[in-house]
């Protein structure tokens, strides 16, 4: 869709500024520790971006939903929950 190809630079830019990195996962085990989350998070100034949206290509056509909540509460608050998921599983720098 051509008003959707914008979206990807945009993305692809972000991604490089920032620095963002994937992590490897532990390939599943019923004895292993989970180190694998499907928490869809963005977080701008005091805008909270998630929903089931993936930051894909694919995403575009799929029935999804994404949230952008501009509140400085919100905001606080998810970087808490962000603070505190890479203290439990940590970075991909490990």
């Amino acid at each position: 869709m051509p008003q959707n190809r914008w979206k990807i630079p945009a993305l692809q830019e972000v991604i490089s500024r920032a620095g963002l990195v994937g992590k490897n996962s532990t390939p599943y085990s019923p004895t292993a520790r989970h180190n694998f989350m499907h928490n869809k998070i963005l977080l701008v100034d005091d805008t909270v971006i998630t929903g089931s949206y993936n930051f894909s290509r694919s995403a575009q056509f799929n029935a999804e939903n994404i949230l952008f909540i501009e509140s400085p509460a919100a905001a606080e608050r998810y970087s808490f929950y962000i603070d505190h998921l890479m203290e439990k599983y940590g970075s991909s720098d490990k």
